[in-house]
């Protein structure tokens, strides 16, 4: 009667066991990072929602009108007014003034990239915007391009009142456009995520997801799907 196993029937079994997990593991791992973005970014479009709302009934209903000029590169106060109404609403730890030396290494990290293999390094100058570190480690700056919320930018079929970047996870990698770096638009009523349907064209690409270089996948993602390519 055989009362146990030989050497060589060990050794397959574990070779086995090896094989499936090296089939299984990277799948369960790239799951459970997906899972963990997807909540992460729900928490921050839910934050946004809830400091917005009350910006906009502070405001008369609208954000129309939020802050008193357009905001451009070289006019970095209207920028640094949608900021300020978002702080006075949101917890935060830390606060970046506007300017390349400011954010950058401080509220932002030192690169951020476009959603490619070839690591396309993001050119929205995010470290020129005043920035907040939240108390979940989470960094938001933003943007005001028009007062009266009416700016179509090519591929839009919604005026806009400017945008708000997030970096999901502050400093900690991929630090990367479409994965843990979202960005989201305000209109006169609304935020919408980056890619919604309601807000841009399919001819734009914005929908896409890594279509686009990773702007649409924060609607995707919002949306419950898997980003491709994770």
């Amino acid at each position: 009667m055989k009362k146990g196993f030989t050497l060589a029937e060990v050794l397959i079994t574990l070779g086995v066991i090896g094989i499936v997990a090296q089939m299984t593991i990277p799948t369960l791992v790239n799951n459970v990072r997906q899972a963990v973005l997807k909540s992460q970014l729900k928490e921050a479009y839910s934050i946004l929602l809830a400091a917005g709302a009350a910006i906009k009934n502070e405001n008369g209903g609208s954000y129309e009108g939020l802050c008193t000029s357009d905001g451009t590169t070289t006019n970095l106060a209207a920028n640094d007014c949608i900021i300020n109404a978002f702080r006075d609403k949101l917890k935060y730890v830390k606060e970046c003034a506007a300017g390349s030396t400011q954010g950058v290494g401080n509220c932002w990290p030192t690169a951020q990239y476009r959603y490619n293999t070839t690591y396309d390094e993001m050119d929205y100058d995010a470290y020129n915007r005043k920035g907040l570190v939240l108390n979940n480690g989470m960094s938001f700056t933003g943007f005001y391009v028009d007062k009266t919320c009416n700016t179509m930018w090519a591929g839009y079929t919604v005026g806009i009142c400017g945008g708000i970047h997030v970096d999901l996870n502050g400093f900690s990698p991929p630090n990367m456009l479409g994965k843990d770096v979202h960005q989201f638009v305000f209109t006169k009523d609304t935020i919408l995520p980056f890619g919604a349907p309601s807000a841009y064209t399919v001819a734009s690409g914005y929908q896409d997801c890594p279509g686009a270089k990773g702007f649409g996948c924060t609607a995707h993602l919002l949306n419950g799907e898997d980003l491709p390519n994770f």
